[in-house]
């Protein structure tokens, strides 16, 4: 840093930039200024040094070097603030305090000033999108109908993700990238968050592995220990990322209160609890029973929601509000199954043979049910709310009451919520994101 010459170096100062953001990041965005003029272009290989000033005027230096920084010159400074501004401060308040910092630093007051727009910096980190002007605004009531009418778009990208397509696009983790980015611009606290979970993730899975590994963190338990676990999770097998962008599809698409993908990836605890069984689940065939066993503690301490590690659920599955839910050590539950808060897959005897219930594929299980003992529930089929099983039940049968007995449609609605049995739009002639 002293071998500069600070008097002839042109520095920029960049605001309203959240903490999270790396300097590279930040050098991209100024560089497009560059191109007008604002700041020198240079050839490529050199450095560029950011430093990040904060609130008390501390600062560090930052310096790195990259073939993507062939916007800047070697002899160049990007000051930005890692600070939100109070109500009563203004820019040029900043600006006041920047100047003092740099005289602080440098011993000579600033050059030159150039505010990036946050919109600009996040749109150049940001460079596959979504074509949200016919999506419509995220967290509208037309946007979440516009996904749910592309819902083949959506399922047909998740197949090809699945199927490890190089050339598939991943449409849900480019819708979650684009409502980020419309919500950090709406409102500035989010950003740090988003930043961290969404935006400086690398692919869904390692979003959601960041996402649940913090929320089940604790001070003995640190939040990377975990996330290791996630991500090795991960790699051993390489369904489970795509097992869990289904059960967001599913909850988005079939969830009426869900505005969109990332409010239900961020604050949807049905969705944490079960992305992290799956962990546990794959830390139990794989022989670590202790280790399933913690997860298993940590997901009932944190979520309410008692999933045994050795049970086995589907892919698509949707677990509304989630609390209490209890799935026993032999149960079975198949794909796209829909269930409510207070749902019971208990077992009956002490044997440890099968003895929970198996769920087939496309069940709904209304809030408060609950099935005993090695009984099946065949596709389609529909148990209300409240209800108590111990016999088997049809395909396409709904079953209601103590004890659970066949109803015809017309008695089902004031205990089923019939909306988690639709399925979702579709409109073949929609494929156009």
């Amino acid at each position: 840093m002293d071998s500069l010459n600070h008097s002839r170096i042109p520095t920029c100062f960049v605001s309203g930039i959240p903490a999270s953001l790396k300097p590279r990041q930040v050098a991209r965005a100024v560089a497009r200024h560059a191109q007008h003029g604002q700041c020198h272009p240079i050839p490529r290989r050199n450095q560029v040094h950011v430093l990040s000033m904060s609130r008390n005027t501390s600062s560090r230096l930052h310096s790195t070097a990259s073939d993507d920084m062939h916007d800047f010159a070697d002899d160049q400074i990007v000051f930005f603030s890692d600070s939100v501004l109070d109500g009563d401060e203004d820019y040029s308040s900043a600006v006041s305090l920047i100047e003092t910092s740099k005289r602080d630093v440098f011993g000579r007051p600033k050059d030159e000033v150039i505010e990036v727009p946050e919109r600009e910096l996040v749109d150049n980190i940001s460079p596959r999108k979504l074509n949200l002007l016919s999506l419509g605004t995220p967290g509208t009531s037309e946007y979440i109908e516009a996904v749910r009418s592309h819902s083949r778009c959506f399922a047909l990208s998740a197949d090809a993700c699945r199927r490890r397509d190089l050339e598939a696009r991943d449409l849900v983790w480019e819708a979650l990238r684009n409502e980020s980015i419309h919500f950090i611009q709406e409102e500035p606290l989010l950003a740090s968050q988003l930043f961290a979970a969404i935006i400086n993730q690398r692919s869904f899975g390692g979003s959601i592995a960041y996402i649940v590994s913090n929320l089940l963190s604790s001070d003995l338990l640190p939040g990377s220990d975990l996330l290791a676990i996630f991500h090795s999770a991960i790699h051993k097998k390489r369904t489970l990322e795509a097992d869990a962008r289904d059960d967001l599809l599913a909850a988005v698409m079939r969830d009426p209160a869900a505005t969109g993908f990332l409010d239900v990836l961020l604050h949807s605890k049905g969705l944490h609890a079960l992305e992290a069984y799956r962990v546990s689940h794959e830390l139990w065939v794989a022989s670590d029973r202790p280790g399933a066993l913690l997860w298993h503690s940590l997901i009932s301490n944190n979520f309410q929601v008692d999933i045994h590690p050795a049970a086995k659920i589907g892919s698509g599955v949707l677990i509304d509000h989630a609390t209490c839910v209890v799935i026993g050590e032999t149960a079975i539950v198949g794909n796209r199954v829909s269930m409510l808060q207070h749902v019971t897959l208990g077992g009956v005897g002490r044997k440890a043979t099968k003895r929970h219930p198996t769920i087939g594929d496309d069940v709904v299980i209304g809030a408060g049910a609950t099935i005993l003992g090695d009984v099946r529930v065949n596709n389609l089929a529909r148990v209300g709310a409240c209800s108590l099983v111990y016999e088997d039940v049809a395909p396409t049968t709904t079953v209601v009451g103590v004890p659970a007995t066949v109803v015809n449609e017309d008695h089902q609605s004031a205990a089923l919520p019939k909306f988690l049995a639709a399925p979702m739009q579709d409109n073949p002639d929609a494929c156009d994101l």
